[in-house]
This record gives C-alpha cells, structure tokens and sequence, in this order.
C-alpha cells in the first residue's frame, strides 16, 4: 500500500496535484499433483503512478495522466515426461488495464530528444496462451 502526494507546477500554467491510495501485490498457489508435475494459479496487481509531461509544446490539459492500473491472472502446469527427457511449461494469462502509459520519443526541429508518456484510454484485455 502506498499513499502518492505529489504537487507540479510550472510558468506555463500547468498545475498538477494528487493525492491517492495506490496498492498492487500477488497471490499464488501451487500443487504438485505427480512427482513430475505441478499446477499453479495467481493473480496480481499492480501499478504505475501518474504525472505530468514536461513537453509545453502539449496543451496544459494534454500534458497531465493519470495512474495506469492492471490486473492479471494466470494458471499453468509445468512438468517433466518420458523419463525428464521432455520439460513443459504451459500458461494461460489474463491481463486487464486501465489508463495505458506510453512512452514515445520524437525529436524537434533543435535535435532535442522528448520523452511523451501518451495517456491511453484503451481497456483492451490480453488473452494469452504460453508453451514451452
């Protein structure tokens, strides 16, 4: 659990303060179901705190984002067959975020390198499957 305070402000009328309560952390179980083999399940959460571009080529509005949050669950087996000459490890996982951070580099007309952090409002889940 972490309680962020934070406080921005700058000549070109940008003026960001927040104050929030942000947790993330991880549950997960395993059983072994053989000698050979186990089976696993966790969910977790975490967290990337929000903040404020330094960019002013962006609006006051455009430069603020918020808090990026995502959830995951995920199950799997690993195991080792046929006399551990074969090893697998499947996975199926989950994946559910909100406020997508991301990071974006372009250079301006004085060959300067600016680092954008573009608020994405796309709640769009990912629905993996893993074998190895």
């Amino acid at each position: 659990l972490e309680n962020r305070r934070a406080g921005y402000s700058d000549s070109d009328a940008v003026a960001h303060r927040v104050n929030e309560n942000l947790w993330g952390g991880r549950v997960a179980l395993q059983s072994k179901i053989s000698n050979q083999a186990m089976i696993y399940g966790l969910i977790s959460r975490g967290y990337k705190a929000g903040g404020v571009n330094s960019n002013s080529s962006l609006s006051a509005k455009d430069r603020e984002f918020g808090t990026e949050l995502m959830w995951n669950f995920e199950t799997g087996l690993k195991g080792t067959w046929l006399e551990s000459r074969l090893n697998t490890q499947i996975s199926v996982f989950y994946q559910q975020r909100k406020d997508i951070q991301i990071n974006s580099l372009w250079f301006n007309r004085v060959r300067t390198v600016m680092l954008v952090i573009l608020p994405i409002t796309l709640e769009m889940p990912l629905k993996v499957v893993t074998m190895d």
